[in-house]
């Protein structure tokens, strides 16, 4: 019943997620309304990573202003939900960026999810295999898959400076590889409670000194370990002899951990995201669930054959992680093979413009778009393409 404003909403959580950061920077170069970023970073931290703060509005969701843009709001674009995602209604686009294309099972959080009707308009993804999946599941009539790529992939190949990863505790002079584990018990976030992925807890809280064991070989080999923990993780990653980061040093710093990981010679994972949107880069990955057996009788991982197409090695054993120290110190070519594998059995979808493409998608099929999102301007700033 409310009338469209020339107002364009963007909400990620955590507030640096890089989807929404991406979408912000495309829109401040393409659109020419409001733009209204609910709970989003800080000024200062827009500034450093070269936002045009003067087209941003930051806002508090729980506030009447914010409130009030997300009801005009001509299209909103969120990565998590907004607002306990109300039924979606056409002639103010909803677009789910969402947060990651992973191997996790989606079908125990099911039942009843979305019984009240389609939760948005569309919906983003990065490979066609889980894309479609993300659909399915999302309620019905399933929305639109947009399969544009994530816009957070630009920021893999966005400058990190050494000045920057020194100002994280990272030694410049030695390569490094980063450890992002997935959670297993989430803690509470607002009015959401925690919930669980694992049959066994105790074994999640081992997660951290069970790594730590291979801290030291890598360490020894001459390669530094960083960790950096998911943010809605419930239980401690901090392994002795890595360096710790979070989104408060990275936030300092006046960098995205996108362009941090852009600058890791190598990746640790499990079933985290992270290991798809990696692929891009083509260097190695290696995957460290000492609990698989727990995780796959709690939530499971889908297709149940995934993990015969990793894009790299279990590590469970000192020779597999000495493998992968040889891998990470060669450039990746001991695994180039499976990496090429995993992206074809995926159908991982090429990266570059991400925010872009999606801009012209989303022109294309929503008619009263075209006098409102213009195409991008030939002498419109550079740095917003993403690597191909």
């Amino acid at each position: 019943m409310v009338p469209r404003r020339r107002v364009i909403v963007i909400h990620g959580y955590p507030a640096t997620e890089a989807n929404a950061v991406e979408m912000a920077r495309a829109l401040a170069h393409r659109y020419t309304g409001r733009i209204v970023w609910l709970d989003g970073p800080e000024r200062a931290y827009l500034s450093a990573i070269d936002i045009p703060v003067e087209r941003i509005e930051v806002v508090g969701r729980n506030t009447i202003r914010g409130i009030l843009s997300y009801v005009v709001a001509e299209v909103t674009f969120f990565t998590h939900g907004l607002y306990g995602t109300p039924p979606a209604v056409g002639r103010k686009p909803t677009v789910n960026l969402w947060h990651g294309e992973a191997i996790k099972n989606f079908d125990p959080l099911l039942p009843d999810r979305h019984a009240r009707g389609r939760p948005y308009d569309y919906h983003v993804g990065a490979t066609r295999l889980l894309g479609q999946r993300s659909v399915q599941v999302a309620g019905t009539p399933p929305p639109q898959l947009l399969l544009t790529g994530y816009p957070r992939i630009a920021a893999l190949r966005r400058d990190c400076t050494d000045g920057q990863l020194e100002a994280l505790g990272i030694d410049v002079s030695r390569p490094f590889v980063i450890w992002m584990p997935t959670f297993r018990q989430t803690k509470s976030v607002s009015s959401s409670p925690g919930f669980q992925d694992t049959l066994n807890p105790s074994v999640d809280l081992e997660l951290a000194r069970l790594f730590s064991n291979w801290v030291s070989l890598l360490v020894g080999s001459g390669i530094q370990v960083v960790v950096k923990p998911h943010p809605l993780d419930s239980s401690a990653r901090d392994a002795q002899g890595a360096v710790l980061l979070d989104d408060h040093l990275l936030t300092a710093a006046g960098v995205q951990l996108y362009s941090v990981l852009g600058r890791a010679d190598g990746l640790i994972t499990d079933f985290s995201s992270v290991a798809t949107d990696f692929l891009h880069l083509d260097r190695p990955v290696a995957y460290f669930f000492p609990d698989l057996e727990s995780y796959l009788g709690g939530r499971g991982v889908y297709p149940h054959d995934a993990l015969e197409h990793l894009a790299g090695p279990q590590l469970h054993d000192e020779p597999s992680v000495r493998a992968f120290i040889d891998d990470v110190l060669s450039a990746g070519e001991a695994s180039r093979e499976k990496r090429a594998a995993a992206r074809d059995w995926f159908g991982l979808v090429s990266a570059e413009s991400s925010a872009e493409r999606l801009l012209d998608e989303l022109d294309a099929r929503i008619p009263s778009l075209r006098t409102l999102v213009s195409r991008r301007d030939p002498q419109a700033p550079a740095g917003l393409e993403g690597p191909t």
